[in-house]
């Protein structure tokens, strides 16, 4: 066994041989020496595969010339792997034909073309004897119908032996119908029908002239209920298959169209009491059209149902059999099909509305039909069949794509009257994802009409985060700040981050532990379904609603995210499985806040900081996919932080024409009052502190300190003082000391240039900028009595994407009535000594503007720096 240990460190082609020898004459027997066992054969079958023991070809990172003594001792040793095989599968003992019988198939996968093409005529011919003798071992038939799979699933790959292929299948199926007609044990069963699924997808002609047959043993198998749940499923794929033996579009018609008839039927007796007597009727209605005759039945006459009456009309059976042919419709309707097809659409949504509009009521004229316990088993076995109904329309949305849009109003209307009243936390799983797709696949459309349902439910799903949550977090934050401003945990600065772990744990364990009445899957499948609303319909008519889903995605972010993220080290004390479905719930509600903020809208997004500080937090969990996601949605934001381009629209001058255009009635209205007629954005008045609407007019530009003035300027603004600055003297301040009578005269001068400047302004209030206007924030003071009183300017910076005629950076000197018209903010200079005063615009503008003894009172306004406090 040294062999191995060598085989390990060195992948040379003179080991191979060797280990393929060591295989054989330690583990497959002769006549003298035992089976293998199971975990004998494993290990043989993982060596094989690990290091390619039977490919006979060298790898091709191997770049040193081969000797062909060396490939000519691998081809003797695979010949003597061949050789054994084949003694063990002409063995009378059925564990070493077993043994033989699963080498043969791993040997199939495994060997090098030239082998399995000269070789596999006579593996075939050993296998077919197998499946033909009675034999009573279970394994050695599952084992033949496994190795049989492999050969035919390679076999389809060689295109130049199709029709040898295909002949040697034709041998196959009528052995795989009797096993399937006669054995009960699940295990040779399922080995059967793996067999002949593989037979029908790659050699479908094989099957052609027993195609009834194998239609009446699936559907005998389904119909009997003696198969487990797993089995069904197997059986519905088989079944979905059948359609291909023929590849014609009437084929798939028929089948579809049988398959439907039947599920009227079984539900008519599972529903006799609970629904009114006509929806059978209509069903059939739409299936058969009139004048024209039903189809066979499906099985045909062929069909083996139970043999006991009552048990064949069973409730339990007659739902088992509605759900596995509604899964194989699924299954028809989302597989591809060599040609193309008509999909009978409004009967399969009738089928879908049918069974999810029953509820389980009896009405008082029906329930003398059904017995209490027979209301009672329908009632536990309902949701499961409403969920494969929901399936069922899910894989006609999928298989119908775009030519769903005259059936969208239908499919709307049903689920919004079935969210209404449905509770079970699985269908509203699954009707939240049947949402998303609708919006997904048919845009702004199905938005406009799914809006307010998807809306009103995520509210109620969603309640508990913006309520139990909040309630949750104060107290836990309470305590661990109580807790933190104890002296033993103030000495150092490890202790308050412990102190912050320690509350984000006891804060996500009792979430986990609550019990709330939504689960937490269901509130991952709500937020998903505003992630996609918001995405594709977020821009649309969403006056009414988008505020109210703006603020629950941040708040239920804050609280879901402020107890600390998912993650091994701080939640110990909780359940993996509870740790991956809070992970999970807090990458879904980031994902919709980062819709949220992304959606175009015609303001600012108001929760932009709090979603940003967020995502910055969420960054610093490296090597999570919370910290992938949110280093992505900082990217994404990166746009509304620095915009590169200010709209082409000029607001400042347009904006009481362009407010006109839209009233209430408007697709963009939420009510009378136009969010336009405020200003920009919507907003009446700035910020003063808001940084954010300070960079947005910057054009992406830092914001800097206006720069002071050097001493040659303020030797001529005291010398020569512009006319075009106006005057405002501070009288509310002590004057310096002086004669009464020059400042009298100074005064009146003053008085004289606001006239002058008034008489030059423009009617309409209207101000223009020149270059002579342009200027910098200065301070402007006099000589003799007033060089200790305080004179300032007006100065309001103009952004281009206000006025398209100015240039940027443009500083205009502005009075009384030409501020009402800017938008922005001021501030007030006052001496040394003293703190700067802010001023609002309406402050401004409540200050008349014709009065000089109110401009002489009137503070200095200087421009403020937007760096400041």
């Amino acid at each position: 066994m040294a062999v191995f240990e060598y085989f390990d460190n060195m992948y040379d082609i003179r080991l191979k041989p060797k280990l393929l020898r060591s295989l054989i004459k330690d583990y497959l027997p002769d006549e003298k020496q035992p089976i293998p066992s199971p975990s004998q054969l494993s290990y043989i079958v993982s060596t094989i595969k690990t290091h390619g023991l039977l490919s006979e070809c060298v790898s091709s990172n191997n770049n040193e010339p081969v000797e062909q003594k060396h490939m000519d001792k691998w081809k003797t040793t695979v010949d003597s792997w061949v050789e054994r095989l084949l003694l063990l599968t002409s063995s009378k003992m059925p564990d070493k034909i077993w043994a033989g019988i699963c080498l043969i198939g791993v040997t199939c996968q495994e060997c090098s073309v030239d082998r399995f093409v000269a070789s596999y005529s006579l593996w075939f011919q050993k296998l077919h004897s197998q499946i033909q003798s009675s034999s009573d071992s279970h394994f050695v038939k599952v084992a033949t119908c496994a190795s049989l799979s492999d050969m035919f699933t390679r076999l389809a790959g060689f295109s130049t032996m199709k029709k040898d292929a295909t002949n040697n299948a034709g041998k196959l199926t009528q052995p795989i119908l009797k096993q399937l007609a006669e054995e009960s044990s699940e295990a040779v069963l399922d080995g059967a029908v793996d067999l002949l699924c593989t037979l029908i997808k790659y050699f479908p002609a094989s099957v052609h002239r027993l195609y009834d047959s194998v239609e009446a043993v699936i559907v005998s198998k389904i119909m009997s209920g003696k198969c487990s749940a797993v089995m069904l499923k197997k059986f519905a794929d088989c079944l979905a298959l059948l359609p291909k033996i023929r590849g014609d579009e009437e084929s798939w018609s028929l089948v579809m169209q049988k398959i439907l008839i039947s599920v009227n039927g079984y539900l008519t007796d599972a529903f006799q009491g609970l629904e009114e007597d006509s929806a059978s009727r209509e069903f059939l209605r739409l299936l058969v059209l009139p004048g024209k005759e039903p189809p066979p039945p499906l099985g045909g006459n062929l069909s083996v149902r139970t043999s006991n009456p009552a048990e064949n009309r069973s409730e339990k059976l007659l739902l088992s059999r509605v759900s596995t042919l509604m899964l194989c419709c699924c299954t028809m309707l989302t597989n591809p099909y060599p040609v193309q097809v008509t999909i009978p659409v409004r009967p399969l949504l009738a089928l879908v509305k049918r069974v999810l509009l029953v509820d389980g009521s009896l009405s008082e004229a029906l329930m003398p039909f059904m017995t209490v316990m027979q209301q009672e088993f329908i009632c536990s076995e309902l949701p499961v069949l409403q969920l494969n109904s929901l399936d069922l329309l899910t894989a006609i949305i999928k298989g119908v794509r775009s030519q769903l849009l005259p059936y969208a109003a239908d499919v709307v209307r049903l689920l919004t009257k079935y969210f209404k009243r449905c509770a079970f936390p699985p269908l509203r799983i699954k009707v939240y994802s049947i949402t998303k797709i609708l919006l997904i696949s048919m845009g702004v459309g199905m938005a406009l009409y799914l809006a307010q349902e998807v809306i009103n439910n995520a509210f109620v799903d969603l309640v508990s985060l913006r309520n139990e949550n909040s309630v949750a977090s104060s107290s836990i934050n309470a305590k661990a700040a109580t807790d933190l401003n104890q002296p033993g945990n103030r000495k150092r600065k490890h202790g308050t981050v412990r102190g912050d772990q320690q509350s984000g744990v006891n804060l996500e364990v009792a979430l986990l532990k609550s019990k709330s009445a939504t689960p937490i899957s269901v509130q991952i499948a709500a937020l998903q379904a505003l992630e996609a609303l918001l995405t594709v319909g977020g821009a649309l008519r969403s006056e009414c609603w988008r505020s109210n889903i703006d603020l629950l995605l941040i708040t239920v972010a804050t609280n879901v995210c402020d107890g600390g993220w998912a993650s091994e080290d701080k939640n110990a004390s909780v359940s993996s499985g509870e740790q991956r479905t809070w992970a999970n719930l807090q990458l879904a509600v980031l994902h919709a806040l980062l819709a949220s903020l992304l959606s175009p809208s015609r303001v600012c997004p108001p929760y932009l900081s709090r979603g940003l500080e967020l995502f910055r937090r969420g960054k610093q969990e490296t090597g999570t996919k919370l910290a992938e996601f949110c280093a992505h949605a900082l990217r994404a934001l990166e746009v509304l932080i620095h915009p590169r381009a200010l709209p082409m629209t000029d607001f400042s001058s347009t904006h009481e024409t362009f407010g006109q255009g839209f009233n209430q009635d408007n697709i963009f209205s939420s009510s009378k009052q136009n969010r336009f007629s405020g200003g920009i954005l919507g907003m009446t008045e700035p910020d003063p502190d808001d940084d954010l609407y300070e960079s947005w007019l910057g054009n992406g530009e830092e914001t800097e300190a206006p720069v002071k003035n050097t001493d040659q300027e303020m030797k001529d603004a005291m010398v020569e003082p512009s006319t075009k600055e106006i005057q405002l003297t501070a009288t509310d301040y002590p004057a310096g000391k002086g004669d009464g009578k020059g400042v009298a005269e100074e005064e009146k001068r003053d008085k004289f240039v606001v006239e002058s400047e008034r008489a030059q302004a423009p009617s309409g209030g209207d101000v223009g900028t020149t270059g002579e206007a342009v200027m910098e924030p200065t301070i402007s003071v006099g000589v003799g009595e007033r060089e200790n009183k305080t004179t300032n300017k007006v100065i309001v910076a103009e952004s281009s994407a206000l006025d398209p005629n100015s240039k940027d950076g443009v500083t205009t000197v502005m009075e009384g009535n030409q501020m009402k018209s800017s938008k922005g903010v001021i501030s007030a200079a006052v001496p040394s000594g003293d703190t700067p005063k802010t001023l609002s615009w309406k402050q401004i503008e409540r200050q008349p503007g014709d009065d000089d003894s109110d401009l002489d009172s009137c503070p200095d306004i200087v421009y403020a720096d937007p760096d400041s406090d």
